[in-house]
């Protein structure tokens, strides 16, 4: 395998994404590619760049040709890989500048090859339908459209007529590319073929165990990986990019879609909202069924959202703001909700709540009870799910923290009973490798094994926390409206305090973290959210 590294390029005098596009591609259009990479910086206006401006030059993933007398899209597919059959997958990455006849190629145009091992072309099976295939491939039904528009030549105005055989081309994930495992595949070739370092297979076995299983070393050919674009890093500095007014009151919870490209909000105004990660709002808001929400969650595999009142109700609501369930959550205030990981629309799984009764129920998503865990003694104000699945983590608001197995076995009790606090928040690392669990002025991190790793003192008390995917960071909402970033690597693995952000003029009470690292959002007590890009 061989592939250019990602690169770094400085805006130059008289730049465009154009320009900068033939520069590293040899093909102008591709600008599209280094926009995507960069929005967060450039901005919503992809012809303003600002001279000096850093902008991340992604691999390329595609070659460039221009066309000969007599090609034919066939043609080219057999020069490029072999396939005849596979003129479909050039014509559709070219369709706006081939046009609507795929047989007719001018002369000079230049057209994208892209790599077959970087794009997953799909036949289609017997029962498949698009929001099959969309589950499949991005964990996400809703994203059927994007591969609908990327194949409309070939399907043909009526989404929902598959031709068994057709193949599909799955488009790209922003943020990450979609590998198709070959033969003899391993997790370790495939980080060194992406990452150029063979030991971070961990990062892409955490990011697709839902698909792999619990065997890292079984690979089934042709299964569709998602790889991150970027491996997490040092943080150098934190630059709020927007500002959100998003709710009348204090922000109680806030959770990233899988592929991190939106965010839900929760309120004690009683309201949930959907944002971009521009700061665009998604859909109409929709009011908590019984009182203030008190958390919110999305499922990881991004087919809805859950919403948890202090009135005692659980919501589970599409990404059109459609409710999907309701149900009480038994007795009492309802002050935290995780969700299995393996919980799709066609499988059952469930959620786990905690209550201010000092219990953890774990329901299904249709409400039923399925074990109630009563070994707290004080409001269950904390709980979290493992990336894999495999474990639950709890805590309550005398600082009590208990790990279990995701069935709701008691394995050990991380902390002893302390001093009772309003609130205490835990937090997995996206890979697993390390427990948080934060009340009073005071953050611990465990391992899974139990062993305490660190202490972390604050200046002030701890609304919540969120642990950065690598498990490197973790940031701190605080009561005297700061947030604390700590470098867990620095100091010998006791940790270091890498930055405080005062921007918020009201306590910190939410914070989440995307699932690639790159963005942190925070609510504070008036409603106000920041997003902040990590650099």
């Amino acid at each position: 395998m061989n592939l250019a590294g990602i690169v770094h390029y400085t805006v130059q005098r008289g730049d465009s994404l154009a320009s900068i596009g033939r520069r590293f591609y040899g093909i102008g259009r591709h600008w599209d590619a280094i926009y995507a990479a960069n929005r967060q910086v450039v901005g919503n206006d992809p012809n303003h760049l600002r001279l000096g401006l850093q902008l991340i030059i992604p691999p390329a993933d595609f070659r460039a040709y221009t066309v000969q007398s007599g090609d034919t899209l066939s043609a080219i597919a057999q020069r490029f890989y072999g396939d005849a059959e596979r003129w479909n997958l050039i014509y559709e990455t070219n369709l706006n500048v081939i046009g609507n006849n795929p047989e007719l190629l001018r002369l000079g145009l230049q057209l994208v090859i892209p790599d077959i091992h970087w794009v997953s072309v799909y036949p289609i099976q017997a029962g498949d339908t698009l929001s099959a295939i969309a589950q499949r491939f991005y964990g996400n039904t809703h994203q059927w459209q994007d591969i609908y528009k990327r194949n409309w030549s070939v399907i043909g105005d009526d989404p929902n007529r598959l031709h068994l055989g057709t193949q599909l081309v799955i488009p790209h994930i922003t943020g990450a590319w979609v590998y198709t495992v070959q033969a003899e595949d391993t997790l370790s070739a495939i980080a060194q073929y992406f990452y150029k370092e063979a030991q971070q297979w961990p990062i892409i076995y955490e990011t697709n165990r839902s698909v792999i299983g619990s065997d890292p070393n079984h690979l089934p050919p042709n299964l569709a990986l998602v790889i991150f674009t970027t491996l997490p890093s040092e943080v150098t500095h934190i630059t709020r990019l927007t500002t959100l007014p998003a709710h009348q009151n204090a922000v109680t919870g806030i959770a990233f879609t899988p592929k991190g490209d939106a965010f839900a909000t929760g309120s004690w105004d009683t309201w949930v909202r959907l944002w971009q990660t521009d700061g665009t709002v998604l859909g109409t808001p929709y009011p908590g069924d019984k009182g203030s929400v008190s958390d919110v969650e999305v499922d990881p595999r991004g087919n809805f959202i859950i919403s948890t009142t202090f009135g005692g109700t659980v919501r589970l609501s599409d990404f059109n703001n459609q409710t999907l369930q309701q149900f009480p959550g038994r007795d009492g205030s309802i002050f935290a909700v995780a969700v299995n990981p393996t919980v799709n629309s066609q499988t059952e799984g469930f959620l786990a709540i905690g209550s201010a009764d000092g219990k953890v129920r774990l329901l299904t998503q249709q409400g039923t009870l399925l074990r109630e865990l009563a070994k707290h003694r004080t409001s269950v104000s904390g709980v979290a799910l493992s990336p894999g699945g495999d474990f639950l983590v709890t805590a309550s608001t005398d600082q009590q923290v208990h790990l279990w197995t995701s069935a709701g076995d008691y394995i050990r009790t991380l902390a002893a009973p302390e001093q009772e606090v309003s609130q205490v928040a835990v937090a997995f690392s996206f890979r697993g490798q390390a427990i948080a669990a934060g009340g009073g002025a005071t953050v611990r991190l465990w391992t899974s094994e139990g062993k305490l790793l660190t202490i972390l003192k604050q200046q002030s008390g701890v609304n919540d926390i969120a642990l950065s995917p690598s498990g490197r960071y973790l940031a701190v909402a605080c009561f005297d409206r700061t947030i604390a970033v700590w470098d867990l690597q620095a100091n010998g693995g006791q940790g270091k305090l890498a930055f405080t952000l005062t921007d918020h003029h009201r306590p910190v009470t939410s914070l989440a973290f995307s699932r690639e690292g790159s963005l942190l959002v925070s609510g504070d007590e008036g409603g106000i959210v920041f997003i902040w890009k990590m650099e």
